[in-house]
C-alpha cells in the first residue's frame, strides 16, 4: 500500500537538531537566525525567497544550511513530520510532499537551502502554480498511491479544488483531507473522507487515530 502526505511549508525553519537524544527543536524566523544572516551578509546576500535562479549560488554560500526538506521547517509542520515518521514504521511506501513557496513540489527527503517565501495568499499559489507548474506534477506524482492525506491551509486547498482537483483524481485514490468544515460537502460528495481541522493544528492527534484506523480497513464515522 502506498500512502502520500501532502503538507505545506512553514514560515519557522533551520530547528535544531540533536541527534544524541534524537529531538528537534522549535526552528526561528529566518531574519532571526544569526549564523545564517552572518554568512549571508558576508556575501552580500538577502535571505533567498522566491529568486529560483539564484539556486545555484546559495546553494554553495549556504551548503551548511542544506538540508532535507523534512527537517527544514518546525512549527505546526513538526506534528505532520512526526506522523509521516509514524506511518513509515508501519508501511513500507510512504512519502511526504511539500508545497513550497520557494520550489513547487518537493519530496521530504529532498535536500533544499532555506528560504523565506511562504505562500500567505491565493494570488501567490497562483503565481507559485505558473511558475513551477505544481499542480500538474502533484498529481503525476499521486497517480500510483492508494491513500492521500492532505493537510493544507484554507487557501491551498481553495486553490486545488478551483483547478479541478475532485475531479482529476476521480475515486482513486482514497483522499483524507484534514481542513476546513468550508470543503466538507463538495470532498464527500466527491466519494472522499473529511476530518475537522481545528486551530492550528494541522492534524491533531484524534484525526490521526481516525486516519490510522482507515489505513487500516476500519469503518470511521
Amino acid at each position: 500500500m502506498r500512502v502520500t502526505i501532502i503538507t505545506e511549508d512553514s514560515g519557522v525553519k533551520l530547528p535544531a537538531i540533536d541527534r544524541y537524544h534524537g529531538t528537534i527543536g522549535k526552528g526561528v524566523k529566518l531574519s532571526q537566525h544569526t549564523q545564517l544572516n552572518q554568512v549571508l551578509q558576508e556575501n552580500k546576500l538577502n535571505i533567498p525567497s522566491d529568486d529560483i535562479e539564484q539556486e545555484s549560488v546559495y546553494r554553495t554560500v549556504l551548503k551548511d544550511f542544506i538540508r532535507p526538506a523534512k527537517l527544514m521547517f518546525a512549527g505546526m509542520f513538526s506534528e505532520v513530520r512526526l506522523f509521516y515518521e509514524e506511518l513509515k514504521k508501519r508501511y513500507n511506501d510512504v512519502e511526504l510532499l511539500i508545497i513550497s513557496g520557494r520550489y513547487g513540489i518537493v519530496n521530504g527527503e529532498e535536500e533544499n537551502i532555506p528560504y523565506d517565501f511562504h505562500l500567505e495568499s491565493y494570488e501567490l499559489i497562483r503565481e507559485l502554480d505558473d511558475r513551477t507548474n505544481f499542480f500538474d506534477e502533484l498529481i503525476k506524482k499521486i497517480r500510483s498511491s492508494d491513500y492521500i492525506i492532505i493537510s493544507l491551509g484554507k487557501e491551498l486547498v481553495l486553490y486545488l479544488l478551483d483547478k479541478g482537483f475532485l475531479d482529476v483524481v476521480g475515486s482513486h485514490p482514497q483522499l483524507i483531507f484534514v481542513t476546513s468544515s468550508m470543503f466538507k460537502d463538495k470532498i464527500i460528495e466527491a466519494g472522499h473522507i473529511f476530518l475537522q481541522k481545528t486551530g492550528v493544528a494541522r492534524i491533531r492527534e484524534e484525526n490521526k487515530r481516525r486516519i490510522m484506523a482507515i489505513l487500516e480497513g476500519e469503518s470511521v464515522g
